[in-house]
């Protein structure tokens, strides 16, 4: 996610109703994204690719393009590994882990990418969705109490592997 981790999504990778949501319909490998957000002067699509296992971890791999309204545009990618539950229709997400992959930016090193991404960890590791809408091969949700109204965005998501 890079310098997009602060639009992170809690992907409750979720359509059926909330009441009909279980966790066994959540695991898997999804696929979410792209997800559109737009900042002040830029736009970031995030597109996960995250897994969640039946002992209540998750690991993800995030790819982030930033385009600035005037500049260049920026590919970062991350990879991070958590903890996730299921309360009615949210899912709760905690980040344990963030790792800093790479980035298309020759400017942005690895020690600053991951300087950045551990300093948005620190403000906010813990993430919620509410899941709109879930079949058996894709999902809708959308982040709830994000530090970032830009960020509240519905995700629509695809069932990789179950």
């Amino acid at each position: 996610m890079g310098i997009g981790l602060a639009f992170w999504l809690a992907l409750g990778c979720a359509g059926a109703l909330a009441g009909e949501v279980t966790e066994q319909a959540l695991l898997g490998t999804w696929e979410c994204g792209p997800t559109t957000m737009h900042g002040p002067g830029f736009k970031v699509e995030v597109t996960t690719r995250i897994t969640k296992r039946a002992d209540h971890t998750y690991s993800d791999t995030n790819t982030s393009v930033v385009t600035p309204d005037a500049g260049v545009v920026m590919t970062n990618r991350d990879t991070s590994h958590g903890t996730w539950r299921l309360d009615g229709d949210i899912v709760t997400s905690e980040v344990l882990e963030v790792r800093f992959l790479s980035s298309s930016n020759p400017d942005l090193s690895r020690e600053e990418g991951q300087r950045i991404l551990d300093e948005l960890v620190s403000k906010k590791s813990v993430y919620r969705s509410r899941i709109l809408a879930l079949d058996a091969n894709t999902s809708r949700s959308i982040p709830v109490g994000s530090m970032y109204k830009e960020a509240e965005v519905e995700s629509t998501c695809r069932r990789l592997a179950g």
